[in-house]
């Protein structure tokens, strides 16, 4: 009894062994054949665990390429012409939109010549018309400078001290230039006057009246106040 025990452990033992010998050779076939892959085979392990409680989707099952079946030298040689031709065609699309591409950036590159071109031209007309302004603004003033010396040499030197009172110093003193010497002393005088009467000076002060100090600067002229020169040339 115990040796038809031990004859049958022994054969179920034989044909577990060649099932297990059978199913590693096929898997070992269908791996070869890239019918099975080292991820599937890792799923599966991890099926068998527990660890992976579902399956790969058929989305990630159809984000795997097919492997291909090539049995003979023909297949081989149309599967690497297929390949070639499709390389082909990807370099292609890829030639067609770097040209695209160059082709914008060339565009670009001309917009913005011009444009610069255009805010260069727009600079220009600017500088050229606030010139034009300057000028005619210098012309203005000049001829009206030139019209109230006219008119303030036939004035009382009185009335026109009062009226260069409110200008500033280097103002006038480019009047009291081109007035004759004996008419700009008059007028210096009464800005004397003018000066006292508008700035009392307080008992136990010492201030240096304005027309003291404008004959000062015509007596020890600066560079700049010989801009001038042709405006007292004028009316000497």
């Amino acid at each position: 009894m115990k040796s038809l025990l031990k004859s049958t452990m022994g054969i179920i033992a034989l044909v577990g062994a060649l099932i297990l010998v059978s199913e590693i050779v096929l898997v070992g076939v269908l791996f070869a054949a890239g019918v099975v892959t080292e991820t599937r085979i890792d799923d599966a392990i991890k099926v068998f665990r527990g660890e992976l409680a579902t399956p790969p989707s058929a989305d990630q099952q159809a984000a795997e390429p097919e492997p291909l079946e090539i049995n003979t030298e023909q297949e081989l040689r149309q599967a690497v012409a297929r390949w070639r031709e499709e390389k082909a065609v990807e370099q292609e699309r890829l030639r067609t939109q770097e040209e695209a591409v160059a082709s914008m950036l060339r565009e670009l590159s001309a917009v913005r010549i011009a444009i610069d071109s255009r805010q260069r031209a727009l600079e220009t007309r600017e500088s050229a018309f606030e010139a034009q302004l300057a000028a005619r603004a210098a012309a203005e003033k000049d001829e009206g400078f030139q019209a109230a010396v006219g008119l303030y040499g036939k004035m009382e030197a009185k009335d026109v001290a009062e009226l260069l009172y409110g200008l500033d110093d280097a103002e006038v003193l480019r009047y009291l230039k081109v007035f004759k010497a004996s008419f700009a002393a008059e007028i210096l005088t009464e800005l004397k006057k003018v000066d006292e009467e508008k700035n009392p000076v307080l008992p136990d002060t010492v201030r240096l009246n304005r027309a003291a100090l404008l004959q000062q600067m015509l007596s020890n002229p600066q560079p700049s106040d010989n801009n001038n020169a042709a405006d007292v040339a004028a009316l000497r």
